[in-house]
């Protein structure tokens, strides 16, 4: 019986050693047949140590062989309860080696989810873990930051999805049918593993999304017309931008909030044009400032470029009731202690009497300042309040006429987006709606302030403007139409919208068929001279004919000349009635050309040839004189040229 014991235990410790390194789960790293071999050759080794120890004369103390099975016996306890839920696992192979035994074949489904705004498409992928053969399409490339979603099926255990440092666990939503999914950052690879088994590893190829590109932030040294900052931007993103603004800070006060501009370029992978941005209301105006343009993408990168040592005009009111808001606006930023004092004043200023007294609006944005001073309710309310007297100095300033054209370049700025995003036609004319009934008030306005209706915008051109960029809008033409919306935001951040005005647009359309009459008209005056220089030959030959034959001819042909410069002066007269029509004084120069036109026809009737040249000359430099006016008059003309393009030819 002790001979049976020692046998057990000796045979005994060697299965438990197998077994324990069967729980360190590493036969998945090795082919299967070393795994039958390490399997056969345990068996051989307790058979042997079994056989040995029941033939064995000598008695050797059973104490060691107990101790070494219990130490074994521990050994593998604890190698259990690292294994955990994967117990179950390690001990069938460990029992049904691979190599002799079969076990279902598990079917892995990847799913990569790019995000949204790559706009790459959705891959699918299929293998069958027997070896790593594959179906269905491969995953490469990968955007950075896309969803693989891993559904393993047929398979008896769980199993983990890792990529790069990343792992996670698949969860079992049904029997023998596990899920889970990881997002692709940082890695080279994806694999499924059930522990130290591999049942597929694939690479990968991921497409990193860069930060936006900043190639050029500059400012315009002087301010427009309207008095906004102009800016020079080139920005791009791999995949799109997602918030584009402009802060400003101040460097002598880094602790003061900094303002705040967002650019209407969402979506856009490149913008390379000008943008116009009031910076007057920034707490830096007046002062030194540095200028930082920031650009984000969707993945949340951000690229910055400053502009230091920036100094930013203080806005110069002329109204003394704008320029009282804007040094209480002051007051609150330099002195906010001094709040209280401030709205004391505000309740001062609502009892004066004044052009916009009567309004409900004023009365209502001083109350507001008013009371988010004297009892705050919002740690923002102070500034709040600082904003509502800086509308009110404006509005008191240059009237709801101000705003408007703010307004109307704001919005110019948001069809310029949808126009660069390539939305359809319906999304553009829904927002060309809406800028025209800001164009409307401001027409409104006009009229009550405006002597001349000449000055009034023209809603005929206008809309014209409109139809011009729909129709390029549904033709796919958006970067021909979102030049005319530029051209038109140049226009009025420079207050230079007469074009648009009943009397410029009728200018423009006379200038233009004023310059095409000169054109023709030069041309036929420029022949005219050269006839003259060669009837001055002609003169000397009719002396020396004595039939009077040549002299006949010569004479016939000086009368077509003067049948033709007298034509000059008739056109001359029918274009100088249709520019007084449209406001283009010309008559003086027309004046001009007639006495010239006298004093050539004189000279040819006395064959005076050189001094007709001469007063042709004079005619001609009146013409080319009268051209370069007209062409002034076409300031705006590649907008006005567009409006009036066929749209067989656009």
């Amino acid at each position: 019986m002790t001979s049976l014991t020692r046998a057990l235990l000796q045979s005994g410790a060697v299965l438990l050693l197998y077994i324990g390194l069967s729980l360190l789960d590493v036969w998945g790293y090795l082919p299967p047949l070393v795994h039958l071999a390490v399997c056969g050759l345990t068996i051989g080794l307790a058979v042997s140590a079994f056989s040995l120890s029941l033939k064995s004369r000598r008695a050797p103390s059973l104490f060691p062989m107990m101790r070494n099975f219990g130490l074994c016996a521990l050994l593998v306890g604890l190698l259990a309860l690292v294994a955990g839920d994967d117990l179950d696992r390690r001990w069938t192979l460990a029992i049904h080696p691979a190599a002799l035994f079969d076990y279902p074949v598990a079917r892995v489904q990847a799913r990569v989810i790019p995000p949204a705004y790559t706009g790459a498409p959705v891959l699918d992928h299929e293998f069958i873990a027997d070896g790593g053969r594959s179906v269905g399409a491969d995953l490469n490339p990968i955007p950075s930051g896309s969803r693989l979603k891993v559904r393993l099926e047929n398979s008896p255990w769980p199993a983990v999805l890792k990529a790069g440092r990343r792992e996670v666990r698949l969860e079992e939503t049904s029997p023998g049918v596990y899920e889970g999914e990881l997002v692709i950052e940082q890695a080279t690879n994806w694999q499924v593993r059930r522990g130290s088994e591999k049942l597929g590893s694939w690479p990968i190829i991921l497409l990193q999304d860069q930060a936006p590109e900043i190639q050029q932030f500059d400012m315009a040294e002087e301010l427009t017309s309207l008095g906004l900052a102009s800016f020079t931007l080139n920005v791009a993103d791999d995949y799109g931008l997602s918030r584009v603004r402009i802060r400003v800070t101040q460097p002598d006060r880094p602790e003061a909030e900094p303002y705040e501009k967002d650019l209407p370029l969402e979506e856009l992978r490149t913008y390379d044009g000008q943008f116009y941005v009031d910076l007057s209301m920034s707490n830096a105006a007046g002062g030194p400032a540095t200028l930082s343009l920031i650009a984000e993408d969707q993945a949340g990168q951000a690229s910055q470029k400053d502009i230091s040592g920036v100094h930013i005009p203080r806005r110069q009111f002329a109204d003394a009731m704008a320029g009282k808001f804007a040094s209480l606006r002051e007051e609150l930023l330099q002195h906010p202690e001094n709040r209280q004092s401030v709205a004391r004043q505000l309740m001062a200023l609502s009892l004066l009497p004044g052009e916009d007294s009567d309004s409900p609006v004023y009365h209502l944005a001083l109350r507001s300042a008013y009371w988010r001073l004297v009892s705050p309710s919002d740690p923002g309310d102070p500034e709040e309040a600082r904003r509502i007297l800086w509308d009110l100095a404006n509005l008191a300033e240059s009237g709801a006429h101000g705003q408007l054209e703010l307004a109307l370049v704001e919005k110019l700025d948001d069809i310029r987006l949808l126009l660069l995003q390539g939305k359809p036609a319906e999304r553009v004319r829904q927002e060309l709606g809406l800028l025209d009934d800001l164009f409307a008030q401001l027409a409104g306005k006009q009229k009550k302030t405006l002597l001349s209706s000449d000055e009034i915008l023209d809603h005929r051109v206008l809309h014209k403007l409109y139809g011009r960029v729909l129709y390029y809008a549904d033709k796919r033409h958006h970067d021909k139409a979102e030049r005319l919306m530029d051209y038109l935001r140049t226009a009025l951040v420079n207050q230079d919208v007469s074009f648009l005005t009943i009397g410029g647009y009728s200018r423009f359309v006379a200038a233009t068929q004023g310059q095409q009459i000169m054109d023709n008209l030069i041309t036929i005056q420029k022949r005219l001279l050269a006839n003259s220089y060669k009837g001055g030959l002609k003169a000397e030959i009719v002396t020396t004919d004595k039939t009077g034959h040549y002299e006949a001819r010569v004479r016939r042909e000086w009368q077509e000349w003067s049948q033709t410069q007298s034509r000059i002066g008739d056109s001359l007269d029918q274009l100088s009635s249709a520019l007084i029509g449209s406001g283009i004084d010309s008559r003086d120069d027309v004046e001009e050309v007639h006495r010239l036109i006298r004093d050539v026809l004189a000279s040819l009737e006395a064959g005076q040839m050189e001094t007709a040249a001469q007063y042709q000359s004079q005619i001609l430099v009146l013409l080319n004189n009268l051209k370069h006016r007209l062409g002034e008059e076409l300031s705006h003309g590649t907008l006005m040229r567009a409006l009036e393009e066929k749209e067989s030819g656009s």
